[in-house]
This record gives structure tokens, C-alpha cells and sequence, in this order.
């Protein structure tokens, strides 16, 4: 264990891990709507910052730009569109929300304990395989071009299906 907090990646993967956690732990126990949406920021930039530390540029950049810059902010718009406003409480009961927490942090504990449990059990990236941003770019526009763009309209409808109840809101008062 002391040989693991030698390096210093390691001790940034457990800093960064932690702070993740915590905002997390935000998005369940917080009591205001717009509280949540900025914890969830946070997890998700967390976990873009995991992505930088296992050296995969690619995953940390799409991380921020689809969950940060786009879902994120979606996210942000319906809560405006919809008149759900940042002082108001969630109204989800404390009991709930022990509970959920309580589950978070266990498969929290019970994921790091079979990752440390399985250190050096995972395979290895065979040397033939072609890895670079340019192969995954053609693989993600050429053969995974559908699911791409299936992807894109869905966050699209939701952004209109926001607008529209808002709307449908504002009409009957």
C-alpha cells in the first residue's frame, strides 16, 4: 500500500477520485435544484481529470465537451425553461437520501477494492492495435457514424420537449 502512494499519479488519482466522490455525494444529498446541476459539473469534470490521468486525451476532451459543455448545459436550460427555480428545495426526504448515499459510497468502496484486488490482472492492449486519434475519429464517424448521430438528435428532441412544456406552462397560467 505505501508502494501505491509513491508515485505521483497515483496520489492525483486519489485526490481527484475523492473530489469526484464528494461531488457526487452533492448531486444526491443537495437541497437546491441549481446546487445539483453545478455538482453534477463537477463529477463530471472529475471524471474528465481520471481520463487525463490514464493518459487518454481523447475521452477527457469528449468528457467536457458532451458532458460538461452540452448535457450540462441542457440540463441548465430546462431547469430555466421549466421555471424550476435555484432556491427552491428538492423536496426529496433526508431518509431517501442517507440511503442513497449510503449505496453510493458501498459500490464506491466495493469498485476500488476489486480494482486494487485485480492490480495487474488487466490485459494488455495487443501491439498491432492501432490507437490514435485518427483510427478512433474514422471509427467513430464511419462505422459508429449512426449511433453518433442518433445520439445528437435525442439531446436535440429533449431540448425541444423542454421548450415545449414550458410553454405549454406559461399557457395555462
Amino acid at each position: 500500500m505505501i508502494d501505491f502512494f509513491s508515485q505521483p499519479t497515483n496520489l492525483w488519482f486519489v485526490v481527484i477520485a475523492f473530489l469526484t466522490l464528494i461531488a457526487s455525494l452533492g448531486v444526491v444529498a443537495g437541497e437546491k435544484v441549481m446546487h445539483l446541476a453545478l455538482n453534477l459539473g463537477g463529477s463530471f469534470a472529475g471524471v474528465a481529470a481520471l481520463f487525463v490521468l490514464l493518459q487518454s486525451p481523447f475521452l477527457a476532451i469528449a468528457q467536457v465537451l458532451i458532458y460538461v459543455g452540452a448535457i450540462l448545459v441542457m440540463i441548465l436550460f430546462g431547469l430555466m425553461l421549466t421555471g424550476a427555480h435555484a432556491t427552491e428545495p428538492t423536496g426529496v426526504e433526508t431518509g431517501k437520501k442517507v440511503t442513497v448515499a449510503t449505496a453510493v459510497i458501498v459500490l464506491t468502496a466495493l469498485t476500488i477494492w476489486g480494482v486494487y484486488g485485480s492490480a495487474g490482472r488487466w490485459p494488455v492492449v495487443p501491439s498491432g492495435l492501432d490507437t490514435s486519434l485518427t483510427a478512433l475519429g474514422q471509427a467513430l464517424y464511419g462505422h459508429w457514424g449512426v449511433a453518433f448521430e442518433a445520439a445528437s438528435t435525442l439531446l436535440l428532441a429533449a431540448l425541444v420537449g423542454a421548450i415545449v412544456v414550458s410553454r405549454r406552462e406559461d399557457d395555462e397560467a
